[in-house]
């Protein structure tokens, strides 16, 4: 494949973008279908590997201002010291041009490359509501045991029902063996 380079810098203002393995016989992933649903007309190409797409975007890089990777999603985002293949292999319907944002860096950012974290608030108010959606279930006192010993603390929920036991899950007669 023959193609140029180009080096991001903050000076020229544009900004990165690539999504990786979201070409699917030439058709693009879900998520690659919603960065492209919001991305204003620019260019937009197919990266070396053939199944991923290059878009740039004229704009500031959010965050550090040099770039950042998510290779769970297979989003990256890149304003300065990167350098870029470019295949000239141009998408379906692309622009000619380079547009410049219209929020979309900030959104992809936020959404894939920098998501906000659950805070423990949540991750209890989530505990509480699978205890709610279990209350009153038809589990037996041995289920019930078996996830209080399968949870993070289950040395502490063991050790609740009275061994003093440095292991108190080798001395339960609930403990596998």
């Amino acid at each position: 494949m023959n193609g140029i380079g180009f080096v991001f810098t903050e000076e020229n203002g544009i900004i990165a973008n690539d999504l990786d393995d979201c070409l699917i016989d030439g058709q693009p992933n879900e998520l690659a279908a919603s960065v492209l649903a919001k991305i204003p007309q620019t260019y937009i190409e197919i990266s070396p590997s053939g199944n991923g797409l290059h878009f740039l975007i004229r704009g500031k890089m959010p965050g550090n201002g040099k770039g950042k990777k998510n290779d769970a999603v297979g989003v990256e985002m890149y304003g300065a010291s990167r350098y870029f293949t470019i295949t000239g292999s141009r998408y379906t319907n692309c622009a000619d041009n380079i547009a410049h944002d219209n929020g979309v860096l900030e959104w992809i950012y936020s959404t894939y490359l920098n998501p906000p974290k659950q805070s423990k608030s949540k991750k209890k108010t989530a505990n509480q509501a699978n205890i709610q959606q279990h209350s009153g279930s038809h589990l037996t006192d041995e289920r019930l045991l078996e996830m209080a010993n399968a949870a993070k603390d289950g040395a502490t929920a063991e050790h609740g029902r009275g061994s003093t036991h440095p292991n108190p899950r080798q001395t339960s007669p609930y403990a596998a063996n």
